[in-house]
């Protein structure tokens, strides 16, 4: 008998109302650096065998654009480094 693959946990789960920096090759589904700020976590799922988190966030470019509300997918093991002021580095 054949398991499946064990899944490890997912690390830094994003927590509601804090900001994110994100790059590029740190969200699905977009182009270009972002500014989340998280209003929802919606799962985690697994692309490639590597989570990421489905999270619902009020994104914008730079922070004088109004923005708006977005559906992401964010790299899981992204999120401590895309992490409001630990981005500035």
């Amino acid at each position: 008998m054949v398991s499946p693959p064990a899944r490890r946990p997912a690390p830094a789960e994003p927590v509601v109302g804090e900001t994110l920096h994100l790059r590029e090759p740190d969200y699905r589904f977009g182009v270009g650096a972002l500014i989340a700020t998280v209003s929802f976590v919606v799962d985690v799922v697994h692309f490639d065998n590597e989570p990421w988190w489905h999270i619902r966030a009020w994104c914008r470019r730079a922070p004088s654009d109004p923005g708006a509300q977005r559906e992401l997918y964010v790299r899981a093991r992204s999120v401590p480094q895309a992490r409001y002021p630990a981005a500035f580095r």
